[in-house]
């Protein structure tokens, strides 16, 4: 008898060891344990007011106004979504492990001097991380930061998201306006000059009939262009007579429809070798290079976009 209830009591109780350890394995951890690993706590994105990235060789500034700027090495808009995913990487990077070395100055580590240099401002007060080798076993690298004297690991995925070229951090629209912003749009091409309206019925050409177009067609050339990014920039203030941009034969101009009417223009240029095609916008101060197949998405005639017109009824008695 005395077997039997010890083999009971001996089950129970690896049963709720067990469920203990399957809680412990599968629970969320606590807010503050969560907190402990961070490596910069209590940092919000909307405190970040400056950035700044080192490389050898390299320093890549960036501030925050209305909208994300980059100061250094040149002067221009900076892609507001590649920033922000910056940023929280930042704000949620975790240390995989922590450990005390005295001796970072290894060349294992590759923090003497760092790889990369990430310094950002935030409560009137700078801080850094500094991100050295990846590990030999494993797929973290090793950081330091500014706020503590531990060596700590982090994952691979969040060394990348923080390693941004200019090129990414780059705002590469050739126009900023949406899609309900457009009233009015110009189509220059060879031999061909289209002009378009939105009026209160839908869109239509801007000819002695004012033709009456397909509105799914317009605003599918109109996403189209929109979406549309540079996939590479010639250099500030660059327009030299070979990027066939001084008297362009294709523009495409955009306008808006409220009070203070706005346009956008971009202008397409001849093919750079191994570039793309050159064009010029208004909301880039440079020469950019576009997909080179973007000129084919340009209508040659607009009647493919004409809303067809419904069979007149048939006469009685015909």
């Amino acid at each position: 008898m005395n077997s039997r209830k010890f083999l009971i009591y001996s089950t129970v109780l690896i049963l709720i060891a067990g469920t203990w350890g399957l809680l412990q394995f599968f629970a969320p951890r606590s807010q503050e344990e969560e907190k402990k690993q961070l490596l910069f706590r209590d940092l919000t994105q909307d405190k970040i007011e400056e950035i700044q990235l080192q490389r050898a060789g390299e320093t890549i500034r960036l501030k925050k106004d209305r909208e994300w700027q980059i100061l250094q090495p040149l002067r221009t808009k900076a892609e507001g979504s590649v920033v922000d995913s910056l940023i929280r990487t930042l704000t949620q990077l975790k240390a995989e492990r922590r450990y005390s070395e005295k001796q970072l100055e290894g060349p294992e580590f590759g923090l003497v001097p760092p790889r990369l240099r990430v310094s950002f401002l935030a409560r009137g007060k700078w801080s850094e991380l500094q991100a050295g080798n990846k590990t030999v076993v494993g797929n973290d690298y090793y950081v330091r930061v500014s706020n503590s004297p531990e060596l700590a690991l982090i994952s691979a995925p969040s060394v990348q998201d923080l390693d941004r070229s200019l090129f990414d951090l780059r705002d590469k629209r050739v126009f900023s306006l949406t899609l309900q912003q457009v009233k009015g749009l110009e189509i220059l091409a060879p031999g061909n000059l289209f002009l378009l309206e939105k009026t209160p019925e839908g869109w239509r050409q801007k000819d002695g009939g004012r033709t009456k177009l397909d509105p799914g067609k317009v605003e599918s050339f109109l996403n189209e262009w929109l979406s549309l990014q540079a996939k590479g920039f010639a250099g500030t203030g660059i327009e030299k007579p070979e990027w066939g941009l001084i008297d362009p034969s294709y523009k495409i101009r955009l306008l808006t429809g409220d009070k203070t009417t706005r346009e956008e223009v971009l202008s397409l240029g001849k093919e750079a070798k191994e570039k793309g095609l050159s064009a010029k916008s208004t909301l880039q101060n440079e020469i950019v290079f576009l997909p080179s197949d973007i000129l084919k998405k340009i209508p040659q005639s607009l009647e493919d976009w004409k809303t067809a017109q419904p069979a007149p009824p048939e006469k009685k008695g015909s």
